[in-house]
Formats: structure tokens, sequence, C-alpha cells
């Protein structure tokens, strides 16, 4: 059973429970359980598609977002992501609360070439090793399981967008600021009206969030 949603205190809203999908669901619909969120957390690795896999269950942004976050876009002494409009897929510009553990997985990147905005990766682009990490990470989860089991345990198939639609399932209707999804209430004139309003409900939604986290059994 997933935990209970976040509620933000200043929202009018009421707590629900999200469950998990049926076995026979589509990969679309894809809910990481609390265990396997646990794992994904614990056994991402030290490296930098650790540090990545983390900053996707902490924000909730896109792969690509995360993966070629840069370093001017990054406001430490604001705790905040500012991510550009050239970067995101409605063209908007959008800002990230950033909660106590994400600025530390960002402080511990160094930055050894000044001239390279490019937080992780290596050369003139971000990120890239997707596919190897990703199947490494499988790998370590699924020898965790088998071995805690004593079994042969299968681990169902999951993508790196499932940590998204989690962090959606644990959030209240702030999801969407939070995504930065443009529909409902926040789209039209309304929407850009409403942007500023959110900022101090996504940061309280965000901050609680890791601090779930965190409880879950994870570790900054």
């Amino acid at each position: 059973m997933w935990p209970d949603r976040i509620v933000v205190a200043s929202l009018d809203q009421n707590s629900a429970v999200g469950t998990n999908k049926a076995i026979d669901e589509v990969s679309r619909d894809r809910v990481l359980t609390t265990e396997e969120l646990r794992l994904v957390w614990q056994l991402a690795g030290d490296g930098e598609y650790g540090a990545i896999v983390r900053l996707l269950i902490l924000t909730g942004q896109r792969r690509e977002e995360v993966g070629g976050m840069l370093w001017p876009e990054i406001e430490i002494a604001d705790v905040n992501w500012r991510i550009g409009a050239e970067r995101t897929k409605n063209g908007l510009v959008h800002d990230v609360p950033l909660s106590a553990p994400a600025v530390e997985i960002l402080k511990a990147r160094s930055r050894c070439d000044e001239k390279r905005e490019f937080v992780f990766g290596a050369g003139t682009g971000p990120f890239q090793g997707w596919s190897n990490a990703k199947q490494a990470l499988d790998r370590r989860m699924g020898a965790f399981l088998k071995a805690k089991q004593s079994a042969n345990v299968e681990l169902k198939p999951w993508r790196l967008h499932d940590i998204r639609r989690t962090v959606a399932t644990g959030l209240p209707h702030i999801v969407e600021a939070v995504l930065n999804h443009v529909s409902g209430h926040r789209a039209g004139v309304a929407g850009v009206y409403n942007r500023a309003a959110y900022a101090a409900e996504k940061r309280t939604a965000l901050d609680a969030w890791a601090t779930r986290v965190i409880e879950l059994g994870g570790r900054s």
C-alpha cells in the first residue's frame, strides 16, 4: 500500500491513499510500491547516476531535465532550480524548490571545469549512460530481493518515468504546479497569474515529500 499522500496545510483538501496498480497494468500506469521506491533510493549507487535518480525522486521532474541540469539553473542561495523555457516540455520557465536533501546532493557534485555548464555527464553534453546504468540498478535490486526472500524473485519491469508518476501519487493537487503541467485550473491566463501564488505550496509539498522519502529508509 502506498503511503498517504502529502497534504499541504495551506490547501483545503482531503488526503487520499494511493494504491498499487493491478498486476496486469500497462507500463504507463506503473507506480512504484513503497518497498520499490525504498530500494531504488538505497541501491541507486554513489555515482552521478545515483545522484540523478535521487533527484528524480525528490523533485519529480523529467529524466532529461535532471540529466541535463545546468549549473546556471541552480540557485543554491534561494534553494531553487529554475529550468529554462527551452528545456521544458511546455516551453515555460519552471521553478523547482529544492529540499534540503536535494541541496545536499547538488553540493556534493564537484564542478571541475568552470566552462562546462552541465551538472552531470562528460564532454560537451549531458548525462548519456541511461540504459547501462538502469540495467545495473535493476540487477542490484533483483539480487537484493532474491537474497532477502531466498527465492527466485523477479522484479517487475519499470522505467525511470515511473518515478515521476510515483511522486505525483504522493502529492496533492499542487502536483500540477510541481510537475509543470498546464491543465485545468492552471491553464490559460489564470495559470499565469497563479504561478507565483503556488511557489510557497510547491516548496511546502516538496519539503514534505523529501521528509517522507527519508523516513521510508532513504539516505541523503
